[in-house]
């Protein structure tokens, strides 16, 4: 009786004093903010392939050039005109292997021929431990009690967000790796959630396709002890193992170097690339009769320069290069070729795939994508957590060669030199941003394309400089 009052009071609160509030927080859970595109009826003779994961799966930092796209045009070129082929990108920036799997659960039924699942790199990007029945009971509740509306509605107390909006520069997260039960806890969901993918894609005789997503091992450092919770003085193991595989490269030791270069990616105290122990179960899930794994992670080392996978295949920490996405979508067509997973029928008459270069000339891939590529790499590298400046300098490097009078360039060198103490720079490029395009010099434009250039502005004192 008490619940059924309290329902009653919360459908009156919602519809008067808290009727506007509710359309200013988001009260959406994670799965309700996962769009899920209409389908069209199947043709019996097409090939429907469906791709899951996060930013890489996605596309990201351009789509036109990442490996679902890729594959895409790999699957038309070699099965030829006359099939019918479509490719559904279900990436999004963020998703983890929760999101994944409820993606998967209300897609299959759409009749997919087969599923490729590129997934491990977002299990710390939330706090939280997402669990999927919890998080689903929640949505559940939600949509149909006014009373737990309420509450999500008062828990929330921001608006809705930008996409693309950076955590704030004194934003500290804990030390995850170094939290065994939390690490630990963190895993074993990752596990039960490519477990259950695995029953639903058996369930429904649906073959699966799982990579092992790749991460850039020579050139991107493990995050800093500063934008964790843990002491400056406290230890970082995965610093350590990076400097001396730095060493062991400088020493010509492949071997060795790369061996330290994987556990410093292991042991980043907030491990936004995909670990050792996790590519090593996805490996273990293949049955290669329903479960495949197409092992890009393996490709990445092998075709490396000395077998150190660095910027020339990934752009970041996770993101591969035209390069790398055309070697993952190489790896993931080969293993439907010589295992005729889907269409075998088809295969006979196959043509032989084509080249990268082949590839970037359809795709019209231009200055323009590659100033994209350069200038939304600069912008994530110098982010937090990673705040990774000299990278992000070299790539407005390399957008400056492009296209030099780019108004974003300066305005994002403003970032840069402010988060490096030198205002009296950072208020000449801002100025020389400005002189590139007619806006005023603190816009809603600039502050949503030049990360932490509000706090730039706010914390200056003008009349001194």
């Amino acid at each position: 009786i008490f619940l059924a009052f309290l329902e009653i009071w919360a459908r009156i609160i919602n519809a008067t004093l808290f009727k506007s509030k509710l359309t200013k927080v988001d009260t959406r859970t994670k799965f309700e903010h996962a769009f899920i595109p209409p389908f069209p009826d199947k043709n019996p003779d097409s090939l429907q392939i469906f791709i899951y994961g996060g930013s890489t799966a996605q596309g990201l930092p351009l789509s036109k050039v990442g490996f679902a796209a890729q594959l895409d045009d790999q699957l038309h070129h070699i099965f030829g005109s006359q099939k019918t082929i479509n490719v559904y990108n279900l990436g999004w920036s963020g998703y983890n292997s929760t999101m994944v799997r409820y993606l998967i659960e209300n897609t299959i039924a759409h009749h997919p021929d087969v599923l490729v699942i590129d997934t491990g790199s977002n299990e710390f990007i939330y706090p939280q431990l997402d669990a999927y029945w919890p998080v689903k009971i929640l949505t559940s509740l939600k949509n149909k009690s006014a009373l737990v509306k309420l509450v999500l509605a008062l828990k929330s107390t921001s608006t809705l967000p930008l996409a693309d909006t950076p955590e704030p520069l004194d934003f500290k997260r804990p030390p995850y790796r170094l939290n065994p039960l939390f690490f630990n806890l963190k895993m074993w969901l990752f596990r039960r959630n490519l477990q259950a993918i695995v029953n639903l894609a058996k369930s429904h005789n649906v073959p699966l396709i799982f990579t092992t997503p790749v991460a850039n091992l020579a050139d991107w450092p493990p995050v800093d002890i500063k934008v964790t919770t843990l002491s400056p003085n406290a230890k970082n193991p995965a610093a350590q193992f990076y400097r001396q595989a730095q060493q062991a490269l400088a020493d010509q030791d492949y071997l060795k170097a790369q061996d330290l270069f994987i556990k410093a990616k292991d042991w980043d105290l907030i491990p936004w690339r995909t670990t050792t122990d996790q590519n090593n179960f996805i490996r273990s899930l293949a049955d290669n009769r329903t479960i495949w794994v197409a092992d890009t992670e393996a490709a990445f080392l092998s075709q490396a320069p000395n077998h150190l996978p660095g910027f020339a295949l990934v752009l970041d920490n996770v993101h591969p290069s035209p390069q790398g996405s055309f070697i993952m979508a190489q790896i993931i067509l080969n293993l439907l070729s010589q295992h005729q997973i889907i269409k075998p029928d088809w295969w006979a008459s196959a043509s032989a795939p084509t080249d990268l270069n082949a590839f970037l000339n359809q795709a019209q891939f231009s200055d323009t994508d590659k100033f994209k590529i350069y200038f939304s790499t600069a912008k994530y590298s110098l982010k937090n957590p990673f705040f990774h400046l000299d990278i992000a300098q070299n790539y407005l490097n390399q957008a400056h060669a492009i296209n030099p009078s780019d108004w974003r360039l300066p305005a994002l060198s403003a970032t840069l030199a402010f988060l490096r103490g030198d205002i009296t720079a950072a208020s000449n490029l801002l100025n020389q941003a400005q002189t590139y395009r007619s806006f005023p010099v603190i816009s809603a434009l600039i502050k949503q394309e030049i990360p932490y250039i509000n706090y730039f502005w706010t914390s200056v004192d003008w009349n001194s400089i």
